[in-house]
């Protein structure tokens, strides 16, 4: 096992002992569809992440947007 796997299993750092973050259920959807933005199927759950994140100014139109407004908006 790497490091990284034995991390995410045991939500631990293996050298220190102490506790890391390790994203489960929504978070890790979320964090899966911002990274392939360009699946028309992912952009509701990018508008949420960018929601949460607070970061509503990547909506929209621009080179700068990572979806555009309007399509699959809840």
């Amino acid at each position: 096992m790497t490091i990284s796997t034995c991390m995410y299993h045991t939500g631990l750092d293996p050298f220190s002992g102490k506790p890391v973050h390790v994203p489960k259920g929504r978070e890790k959807e979320i964090q899966r569809a911002l990274l392939q933005y360009r699946d028309k199927r992912n952009w509701g759950l990018i508008r949420e992440g960018l929601r949460i994140a607070g970061r509503k100014d990547l909506n929209g139109e621009g080179p700068e947007c990572l979806v555009p407004r309007g399509y699959g908006a809840k």
